[in-house]
Protein backbone atom coordinates (compact mmCIF):
# COMPACT_ATOMS: atom_id res chain seq x y z
CA UNK A 1 0.00 0.00 0.00
CA UNK A 2 1.40 3.47 -1.01
CA UNK A 3 1.59 6.26 1.29
CA UNK A 4 0.44 9.32 0.73
CA UNK A 5 2.26 11.12 -2.40
CA UNK A 6 4.21 14.70 -2.16
CA UNK A 7 5.28 17.16 -4.64
CA UNK A 8 9.25 16.86 -4.62
CA UNK A 9 11.61 19.30 -5.49
CA UNK A 10 14.77 18.96 -7.82
CA UNK A 11 16.99 17.85 -4.67
CA UNK A 12 14.39 15.40 -3.62
CA UNK A 13 15.24 13.35 -6.67
CA UNK A 14 17.25 10.37 -5.67
CA UNK A 15 20.55 9.77 -7.25
CA UNK A 16 20.73 7.21 -10.34
CA UNK A 17 23.56 5.41 -12.16
CA UNK A 18 25.53 7.87 -14.86
CA UNK A 19 27.54 5.17 -16.77
CA UNK A 20 25.97 1.60 -16.46
CA UNK A 21 25.24 -1.68 -18.13
CA UNK A 22 21.99 -3.56 -18.02
CA UNK A 23 19.60 -5.84 -19.63
CA UNK A 24 16.41 -3.83 -20.75
CA UNK A 25 13.87 -4.80 -22.04
CA UNK A 26 10.19 -2.72 -23.35
CA UNK A 27 6.58 -4.06 -24.80
CA UNK A 28 4.97 -1.24 -26.57
CA UNK A 29 1.19 -1.15 -27.26
CA UNK A 30 -0.03 1.00 -29.98
CA UNK A 31 -3.85 0.53 -29.79
CA UNK A 32 -6.43 2.48 -32.59
CA UNK A 33 -10.11 1.18 -32.86
CA UNK A 34 -8.85 -2.55 -31.26
CA UNK A 35 -10.92 -4.02 -28.63
CA UNK A 36 -9.78 -6.55 -26.13
CA UNK A 37 -10.96 -10.06 -25.64
CA UNK A 38 -11.27 -12.14 -22.39
CA UNK A 39 -7.83 -13.44 -23.40
CA UNK A 40 -6.31 -10.09 -23.30
CA UNK A 41 -5.64 -9.77 -26.30
CA UNK A 42 -6.57 -6.43 -28.70
CA UNK A 43 -8.09 -7.29 -31.81
CA UNK A 44 -10.12 -5.28 -34.85
CA UNK A 45 -13.30 -6.43 -34.85
CA UNK A 46 -14.57 -6.36 -38.69
CA UNK A 47 -18.45 -5.28 -37.62
CA UNK A 48 -17.51 -2.35 -36.39
CA UNK A 49 -17.02 0.99 -38.66
CA UNK A 50 -13.76 2.94 -38.29
CA UNK A 51 -10.06 2.51 -38.76
CA UNK A 52 -8.36 0.13 -36.76
CA UNK A 53 -4.79 -0.19 -36.19
CA UNK A 54 -2.70 -2.20 -33.88
CA UNK A 55 0.98 -2.52 -33.03
CA UNK A 56 2.96 -4.77 -30.97
CA UNK A 57 6.59 -4.13 -30.73
CA UNK A 58 9.23 -5.00 -28.32
CA UNK A 59 12.94 -4.25 -27.34
CA UNK A 60 14.71 -6.69 -25.72
CA UNK A 61 18.73 -6.78 -25.13
CA UNK A 62 21.85 -5.07 -23.49
CA UNK A 63 22.28 -1.15 -23.25
CA UNK A 64 25.49 0.25 -22.42
CA UNK A 65 25.01 4.16 -21.31
CA UNK A 66 28.33 6.32 -21.45
CA UNK A 67 26.72 9.01 -19.96
CA UNK A 68 30.60 10.34 -19.34
CA UNK A 69 30.49 10.91 -23.21
CA UNK A 70 27.06 11.89 -24.04
CA UNK A 71 25.97 8.22 -25.96
CA UNK A 72 24.65 4.95 -25.80
CA UNK A 73 24.45 1.77 -27.27
CA UNK A 74 21.61 -0.88 -27.07
CA UNK A 75 22.03 -4.37 -28.56
CA UNK A 76 18.63 -5.42 -29.31
CA UNK A 77 18.71 -9.73 -29.71
CA UNK A 78 16.00 -9.45 -32.26
CA UNK A 79 16.48 -5.63 -33.92
CA UNK A 80 20.09 -5.44 -34.32
CA UNK A 81 22.16 -2.54 -32.52
CA UNK A 82 21.38 1.62 -32.13
CA UNK A 83 23.56 3.82 -31.39
CA UNK A 84 22.80 7.06 -29.93
CA UNK A 85 24.89 10.06 -29.94
CA UNK A 86 23.58 13.50 -28.32
CA UNK A 87 26.66 15.30 -29.21
CA UNK A 88 26.15 14.63 -33.12
CA UNK A 89 22.36 15.20 -32.42
CA UNK A 90 21.96 11.26 -33.99
CA UNK A 91 20.70 7.62 -33.74
CA UNK A 92 22.65 5.11 -35.63
CA UNK A 93 21.54 2.01 -37.03
CA UNK A 94 24.70 -0.63 -36.73
CA UNK A 95 25.27 -3.48 -37.85
CA UNK A 96 28.17 -5.87 -37.38
CA UNK A 97 30.61 -6.37 -40.61
CA UNK A 98 31.79 -9.92 -40.08
CA UNK A 99 34.53 -9.63 -43.16
CA UNK A 100 35.69 -6.35 -41.61
CA UNK A 101 35.33 -7.62 -37.81
CA UNK A 102 33.89 -4.29 -37.30
CA UNK A 103 30.69 -2.53 -36.33
CA UNK A 104 29.09 0.08 -39.32
CA UNK A 105 26.77 2.84 -39.25
CA UNK A 106 24.09 1.24 -41.99
CA UNK A 107 21.82 4.64 -41.69
CA UNK A 108 21.13 7.40 -39.30
CA UNK A 109 18.04 9.37 -38.14
CA UNK A 110 18.43 12.96 -36.56
CA UNK A 111 17.83 13.61 -33.10
CA UNK A 112 16.22 16.95 -31.81
CA UNK A 113 18.34 19.80 -30.69
CA UNK A 114 16.64 19.55 -27.65
CA UNK A 115 17.27 15.91 -26.73
CA UNK A 116 20.44 15.37 -24.10
CA UNK A 117 21.29 12.66 -22.11
CA UNK A 118 20.72 12.64 -18.31
CA UNK A 119 20.64 10.24 -15.85
CA UNK A 120 17.59 11.48 -13.83
CA UNK A 121 15.20 8.74 -14.73
CA UNK A 122 12.89 10.31 -12.39
CA UNK A 123 10.86 13.66 -14.06
CA UNK A 124 11.72 17.01 -11.82
CA UNK A 125 8.09 17.48 -12.11
CA UNK A 126 7.02 14.07 -10.38
CA UNK A 127 4.88 13.44 -7.78
CA UNK A 128 6.88 10.78 -5.11
CA UNK A 129 3.73 8.50 -4.33
CA UNK A 130 5.21 6.31 -1.52
CA UNK A 131 6.66 3.29 -1.22
CA UNK A 132 5.03 -0.15 -2.67
CA UNK A 133 6.02 -3.61 -2.81
CA UNK A 134 6.97 -5.11 -6.77
CA UNK A 135 7.35 -8.51 -7.81
CA UNK A 136 8.02 -9.18 -3.77
CA UNK A 137 10.55 -5.75 -3.51
CA UNK A 138 10.25 -3.04 -1.58
CA UNK A 139 10.27 -0.12 -4.21
CA UNK A 140 9.61 3.90 -4.14
CA UNK A 141 6.94 4.89 -6.50
CA UNK A 142 7.01 7.91 -9.05
CA UNK A 143 4.39 9.55 -11.52
CA UNK A 144 4.60 12.20 -13.90
CA UNK A 145 3.14 13.63 -17.00
CA UNK A 146 4.99 14.77 -20.31
CA UNK A 147 3.20 17.63 -21.65
CA UNK A 148 4.28 19.84 -24.65
CA UNK A 149 3.32 23.84 -25.31
CA UNK A 150 2.46 23.64 -21.40
CA UNK A 151 -0.78 22.09 -21.08
CA UNK A 152 -0.69 19.15 -23.88
CA UNK A 153 -0.07 15.55 -21.71
CA UNK A 154 1.02 13.37 -24.35
CA UNK A 155 1.44 10.30 -21.64
CA UNK A 156 1.48 9.50 -18.09
CA UNK A 157 4.30 7.41 -16.46
CA UNK A 158 4.47 5.11 -13.21
CA UNK A 159 8.13 4.28 -12.06
CA UNK A 160 9.44 2.56 -9.98
CA UNK A 161 13.18 2.31 -8.45
CA UNK A 162 15.01 0.53 -5.96
CA UNK A 163 16.12 3.25 -3.15
CA UNK A 164 17.72 0.47 -0.09
CA UNK A 165 20.36 2.46 -0.93
CA UNK A 166 20.98 5.69 0.41
CA UNK A 167 24.08 6.91 -1.98
CA UNK A 168 22.14 5.44 -5.47
CA UNK A 169 18.47 4.47 -7.04
CA UNK A 170 18.62 2.06 -8.88
CA UNK A 171 15.72 1.86 -11.85
CA UNK A 172 13.20 -1.54 -11.55
CA UNK A 173 10.44 -0.96 -13.50
CA UNK A 174 8.00 1.43 -15.60
CA UNK A 175 4.75 2.19 -16.92
CA UNK A 176 4.01 4.87 -19.55
CA UNK A 177 0.35 5.35 -21.02
CA UNK A 178 0.51 6.84 -24.30
CA UNK A 179 -1.92 10.03 -24.92
CA UNK A 180 -0.97 12.10 -27.87
CA UNK A 181 -1.81 15.70 -28.29
CA UNK A 182 -4.51 15.20 -24.84
CA UNK A 183 -6.21 12.78 -26.09
CA UNK A 184 -7.87 9.39 -25.26
CA UNK A 185 -5.00 6.40 -24.28
CA UNK A 186 -3.80 4.82 -27.59
CA UNK A 187 -1.27 2.27 -25.93
CA UNK A 188 1.21 1.60 -23.37
CA UNK A 189 5.01 0.83 -22.81
CA UNK A 190 6.24 -1.08 -19.82
CA UNK A 191 9.94 -1.33 -19.57
CA UNK A 192 11.89 -3.35 -16.93
CA UNK A 193 15.65 -2.92 -16.02
CA UNK A 194 17.42 -6.38 -14.98
CA UNK A 195 20.83 -6.60 -13.51
CA UNK A 196 22.00 -3.40 -13.89
CA UNK A 197 25.92 -2.83 -13.09
CA UNK A 198 27.02 0.81 -12.45
CA UNK A 199 30.19 0.72 -14.26
CA UNK A 200 31.88 2.37 -17.20
CA UNK A 201 31.41 1.64 -20.45
CA UNK A 202 34.17 -0.34 -22.84
CA UNK A 203 34.95 2.71 -25.67
CA UNK A 204 35.31 -0.25 -28.09
CA UNK A 205 31.52 -0.59 -27.92
CA UNK A 206 31.52 3.27 -30.04
CA UNK A 207 34.54 2.50 -32.53
CA UNK A 208 32.23 2.56 -35.76
CA UNK A 209 33.05 1.92 -38.95
CA UNK A 210 31.06 4.85 -41.47
CA UNK A 211 29.77 7.31 -39.52
CA UNK A 212 30.81 10.22 -41.05
CA UNK A 213 28.98 8.95 -44.69
CA UNK A 214 26.43 7.29 -43.14
CA UNK A 215 23.26 8.07 -45.22
CA UNK A 216 20.05 9.47 -43.27
CA UNK A 217 17.10 6.81 -43.30
CA UNK A 218 14.19 8.54 -45.23
CA UNK A 219 11.64 6.64 -43.23
CA UNK A 220 12.63 8.08 -39.52
CA UNK A 221 8.85 7.93 -38.79
CA UNK A 222 8.00 4.57 -39.13
CA UNK A 223 6.72 2.76 -35.63
CA UNK A 224 10.28 0.68 -34.93
CA UNK A 225 12.05 4.16 -35.01
CA UNK A 226 9.30 5.71 -32.44
CA UNK A 227 9.30 2.74 -30.44
CA UNK A 228 13.03 3.18 -29.95
CA UNK A 229 12.54 7.09 -28.90
CA UNK A 230 10.16 6.13 -26.40
CA UNK A 231 12.56 3.46 -25.04
CA UNK A 232 15.60 5.83 -25.03
CA UNK A 233 13.18 9.26 -23.70
CA UNK A 234 14.11 11.08 -26.89
CA UNK A 235 10.84 12.77 -25.67
CA UNK A 236 10.96 16.03 -28.57
CA UNK A 237 12.31 13.86 -31.19
CA UNK A 238 9.35 11.74 -30.80
CA UNK A 239 6.72 14.21 -30.52
CA UNK A 240 8.57 15.82 -33.70
CA UNK A 241 7.80 13.05 -35.45
CA UNK A 242 4.43 12.11 -34.22
CA UNK A 243 3.42 15.20 -35.22
CA UNK A 244 4.43 14.74 -38.79
CA UNK A 245 2.72 11.75 -38.76
CA UNK A 246 -0.39 13.01 -37.99
CA UNK A 247 -0.10 16.05 -40.42
CA UNK A 248 0.94 13.49 -43.31
CA UNK A 249 -2.43 11.72 -42.54
CA UNK A 250 -4.43 14.22 -42.53
CA UNK A 251 -3.46 15.66 -46.11
CA UNK A 252 -4.02 11.86 -47.16
CA UNK A 253 -7.39 11.43 -45.80
CA UNK A 254 -8.24 15.41 -47.28
CA UNK A 255 -7.02 13.93 -50.67
CA UNK A 256 -9.41 11.02 -50.32
CA UNK A 257 -12.57 12.73 -49.18
CA UNK A 258 -11.67 15.47 -51.85
CA UNK A 259 -12.00 12.59 -54.65
CA UNK A 260 -15.02 11.11 -53.90
CA UNK A 261 -17.29 14.62 -55.00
Amino acid sequence: ELTSAKQVRSGDIPTFPGDYVAKEDSLLLINQGGEEDANGNFCCNKTHLGQCEIQLQSLDGMHYVDYSNNRTRFEDVHNGITVNDYKAHKSYDIVHNETLSKDVCVKFCPLDPEETLDNLFVDPDAKDKGQTTLNGKTVEKWQWSEVILKIIRMSTTDFYADQSNASMAIPVFQTERITPFGGKQIGSENHTWTDLKAQPVDPAKFDIAGLDDCPEDPQCQQPGWQHKRIFFRQRATWAKYAVSSRRSEERRVGKECRSRW
